[in-house]
Formats: C-alpha cells, sequence, structure tokens
C-alpha cells in the first residue's frame, strides 16, 4: 500500500512468543476454627484469605480492617470486664481464647477473595459450622458480613429471617446462640469505616448487657457468660488424655492431618536463618502415638522435598541400662517404674539437644533402643548437616521440671499427642505382650495400670508451653 507513496513496504515479521507457564501454586492449609465451649462472642467470617492461610491467623490480610475496629470497638476490655484491654492483631486470635473471644468461617478453605466460593460449597459448609455454634454454645455469634447470615438462613431454609433485615441482633437464633451481623470488615466493602464502627459498638453495648463473670479473667481462663451452657470447669473434667493442655488454650488438630502438620513445619523452616535448624519437641503419655505420627510426619515432609531434610530423635535412646538401673539405692522400684521420668538420664538428652541446636554444621551421633535387647544402642542414629529439621520425641520432653524444662527452652515449638485413656490403655497393654515385656494380659494390664498410666498423668500434668495438641484417636 506504501509503494503507491513512494515507500517500499517493507515484509513484516510474525512474531511468536512462547507464554511462561503460569506457576502452580501450593495447597494452602485450610484455617481451623478457634473455638472452645462457654465462649462471650465467636466471629464468623467468610472465608480465609490467602495470608491468614499461610500465617495461620484469622483477617490477617493487612487491608483487613477488622482488629482496627476491635481494638477501637473496645469489646475486649467488655469481654474481661475491664481487666483487659491491650490492643490486639492477626497474631492474637488464638490466645484470645482465654479471654472468651473466637473465631471461625463459614467455610475453612482459603481463596484470594470470597468471590471465588461457590454457593454450592458454601451450602455444603453450612451444617458443619451449626455443628461447630451447637457443640461450644457461644453467647454470640457474630457473622461478618451480610452474605454469611443470608447463606446460612437460606440453606435451612428460613428465608423470611432476611425479611426487613437490619444490622445488629437478628430476630432468630441459631442453635441456641445469639445472632449479630456487622458489616464485612473487607477493605473491598464500601460501607464507611464510621458505619461499620457504629455496630461494632452495638456489639460491645449488648456483650456488655449479658453479664460476663469476672473470675477467671487474669489465671488464663476464659469467664462464664450467662446463657452458655458449657463452662470452662465442666470443660476440662473432659477425660484427661483427650484435652491435655486446655488449661493452656492449645489449638487441637487431628494427628490424621499428616500435611497440616507437615505445613507447619515448613513455615517454622521458612522463618529460620540459613544454616539455622527448627527442633520440635513432641511429647505425649505412654501410648498416646508419637512414634507412629512423628514417623509419618518426617516421611511426609521429606517426600516434599525431595531429600532427607527432617529426621527424629527419640528419648528412648536415653533410658539408663538396665545394669545401671540394677546398681541404683532401689534397684526394685527402679525396675519396676522403668519409663518414669526418673529413670532417663536427662542431663545426657539436654546435651544432645543443645549440641543439635549449637553445631548445625556437624555431624551429630545420639542412641536409639531396642526393645529386643530392651536397652539403649549407642551412636545408631545420626544428624546430619542436611537434617534441617529434627523432631525430638518422648513421653518428658516438655516436662515442666529441671533438667527436663531446658529442651523446651531450647526447642522452636513444643507438640503434644493426646488420646481417650481407654485408647493408650488399650495400646499400651498389645505392646508389652507383642514386645514380651509381659507373659500374660493381665501381668500386661498390671503393669500399664501400676506404671504406664502413672507415668501418662504425670505427662499431662507436668507438660507446659505446649502450642499444638494432635488428637490421636
Amino acid at each position: 500500500m506504501l509503494k503507491k507513496y513512494g515507500y517500499e513496504e517493507k515484509q513484516q515479521k510474525r512474531v511468536i512468543r512462547s507464554k511462561r507457564p503460569s506457576p502452580v501454586s501450593p495447597k494452602l492449609p485450610d484455617l481451623n476454627p478457634s473455638l472452645r465451649p462457654g465462649l462471650a462472642v465467636v466471629f464468623i467470617g467468610y472465608n480465609p484469605s490467602i495470608r491468614s492461610s499461610s500465617l495461620q491467623h484469622h483477617y490477617a490480610h493487612p487491608t483487613n480492617l477488622f482488629w482496627k475496629l476491635f481494638n477501637e470497638s473496645g469489646i475486649l476490655s467488655t469481654v474481661t470486664n475491664g481487666v483487659h484491654s491491650h490492643p490486639c492483631a492477626a497474631k492474637d486470635d488464638w490466645d484470645l481464647l482465654q479471654y472468651g473471644i473466637g473465631f471461625t468461617d463459614l467455610v475453612l478453605r482459603p481463596t484470594q477473595n470470597a468471590g471465588q466460593l461457590t454457593k454450592t460449597e458454601m451450602a455444603h459448609n453450612v451444617p458443619r459450622l451449626c455443628a461447630e455454634l451447637r457443640s461450644n454454645q457461644p453467647a454470640v455469634a457474630c457473622f461478618v458480613g451480610k452474605g454469611i447470615w443470608e447463606q446460612v438462613c437460606k440453606t435451612l431454609g428460613n428465608k423470611d429471617a432476611l425479611k426487613n433485615f437490619g444490622w445488629g441482633r437478628q430476630q432468630l437464633e441459631l442453635e441456641g446462640c445469639t445472632i449479630f451481623v456487622i458489616p464485612s470488615t473487607s477493605g473491598l466493602v464500601t460501607i464507611s469505616y464510621k458505619e461499620k464502627l457504629k455496630w461494632w459498638l452495638e456489639l460491645r453495648a449488648y456483650v456488655s448487657n449479658l453479664g460476663v463473670d469476672k473470675t477467671a479473667k487474669t489465671d488464663g481462663v476464659w469467664g462464664k457468660v450467662r446463657g452458655a451452657q458449657n463452662t470452662c470447669e465442666e470443660y476440662k473434667k473432659k477425660p484427661l488424655f483427650l484435652d491435655a493442655g486446655d488449661a493452656e488454650m492449645v489449638r487441637h488438630v487431628s494427628g490424621k492431618d499428616i500435611d497440616h502438620l507437615v505445613d507447619i513445619l515448613v513455615r517454622l523452616h521458612e522463618q529460620k536463618c540459613s544454616g539455622q535448624r527448627v527442633i520440635v519437641a513432641v511429647c505425649g503419655a505412654p501410648g498416646s502415638g508419637k512414634s507412629l505420627i512423628t514417623e509419618r510426619v518426617i516421611n511426609r515432609l521429606n517426600e516434599r522435598f525431595g531429600k532427607r531434610i527432617g529426621v527424629v530423635v527419640p528419648q528412648d535412646g536415653f533410658h539408663y541400662y538396665m545394669k545401671e538401673l540394677l546398681q541404683m539405692d532401689d534397684p526394685e522400684t527402679m525396675v519396676a517404674r522403668r519409663g518414669a521420668d526418673f529413670t532417663f538420664n536427662a542431663e545426657g538428652l539436654v546435651d544432645l539437644v543443645r549440641r543439635i541446636r549449637e553445631h548445625p554444621e556437624e555431624e551429630i551421633y545420639a542412641p536409639s533402643f531396642d526393645h529386643k535387647i530392651k536397652d539403649p544402642v549407642e551412636d545408631s542414629i545420626v544428624i546430619r548437616p542436611e537434617n534441617e529439621i529434627v523432631i525430638l520425641e518422648g513421653n518428658y520432653v516438655c516436662l515442666d521440671k529441671e533438667p527436663w524444662s531446658k529442651i523446651s527452652q531450647i526447642a522452636d515449638a513444643s507438640w503434644m499427642v493426646v488420646a481417650r485413656p481407654e485408647l493408650i490403655r488399650e495400646r499400651i497393654v498389645r505392646r508389652h505382650l507383642e514386645a514380651g515385656i509381659s507373659k500374660t494380659k493381665e501381668e500386661a494390664e498390671q503393669r500399664a495400670d501400676g506404671n504406664d498410666m502413672v507415668n501418662g498423668k504425670y505427662v499431662i500434668e507436668h507438660s507446659r508451653g505446649i502450642d499444638l495438641a494432635i488428637d490421636n484417636e
């Protein structure tokens, strides 16, 4: 076409640019509910953001106004009768359980925004949400967003509850809980901050009128709210081995969710500087399933990294030798109580943990325990420099007494494996028979009741600083 104007037309080359494949995001973990029986308020969101999932804290996205509104409304001071009024952030969500405040979501799966959830997915999660409210009975269930409450009402076939909708307290109760609906705190919602704060203050006023018992607000136990069916004291009467660490408000996860436990280890690893090891202490009663769970976690972790990045170091390798027990002041008692904390070389274990922490560049050798010969085997476990994640597994690695307590001070995290006592006893009896420790079932039961169950009770009562309880049913 340009030739008629005296220009030579150049032939244009067609350039095909190869498209860079989109990176595949790893599957992010669900954000588990932060709930306990007898709470004053439970906040219910749509679902976790990507940031909340990666940090494992509620309302963690910096543009979300939740924590700003939470602090300015003064609801923490109201729930605790003025005992606590410190500013809170996403990192404090699990700690707020002790003050009577919990969190959950309609859907636990994280997405970039709530619009990525399907109506079917939301509807399928309504029964789960109702079950959480039914079993925990908070005084107030506060829906942070009108759309969440609408979805619940539609799924339950109660559209009449949406007629003449207004913010604040709703006429309908759900699973015995008072329902409060406030505007979404998302930065994408166009409702003004002033309007949002207005309804937070309404929520605070309503909670104040409930009458919160002032007891137990300063000793790590949530108070009782009038109308709540379960109090802290009732909850603590549940089976000992199932609810270990309740007084410290630890977070519970399922022992079957190995990938979730691996995700936690990976996050701990990412937070470390290059060349530093992650050390996690995993305790629990005899027969709770510590060895099996830690082995599965480390195997899955190594599979994910494609190398042996993790290793388990069992406390059992620090049993005193049988010949050492026989040379002690009361050898009969020491042999009969073998497995109690005083039948281990605790100082030796603490020294090993310290070397694992302080010398990541060295190969470190640790003993194991041979159940056939019923004695330790020296230098049978090697912790190599490439083992950047180390799990210390044993009954007493989180004890509050010296020298055991030094382990928790060195470790990055402390976990406890818990299970029902009757299940634990059954496992122990079977183990004694299979290992040849006891010749008859009656003898195995006597040993379990006279030693192992006693040790288990001691572990539960004297372990401290637990970050995570792993339910192993």
